[in-house]
């Protein structure tokens, strides 16, 4: 008996818009790549032990590039601290929310 996995019958997540500056940008789901890049970075944030709140800050703007790839780095930038970390907070809120899920059941091919 043979098991058949779909990924296309998958249902996308809810869509998540951000607007900012009358402009609407749609949350991008972050690559398996990506994600581990971004890990990786953290790891040696905290590996090197150090309060080093430039690079930790330029980490978050990485990851809300990634996932808003549409607001540029520049905008991202010029927001405040209570923006961008309002936009991280929507993002975790989105992953949290889980993966998506099959609109059928796998069934096995005969």
């Amino acid at each position: 008996m043979t098991q058949f996995l779909n990924l296309d019958d998958f249902e996308t997540p809810v869509e998540k818009v951000l607007k900012l500056k009358g402009k609407e940008h749609v949350m991008q789901p972050m690559a398996v790549g990506a994600f581990i890049e971004q890990m990786k970075a953290a790891k040696k944030l905290d590996a090197a032990g150090e309060a080093d709140i430039v690079a930790h800050l330029d980490q978050m703007v990485d990851m809300v590039d990634k996932v808003f790839p549409t607001v540029g780095r520049d905008t991202l930038e010029s927001l405040s601290f209570e923006h961008l970390r309002a936009i991280i907070d929507f993002t975790q809120k989105s992953a949290e929310a889980g993966a998506p899920t099959s609109k059928k059941p796998v069934k096995a091919k005969k």
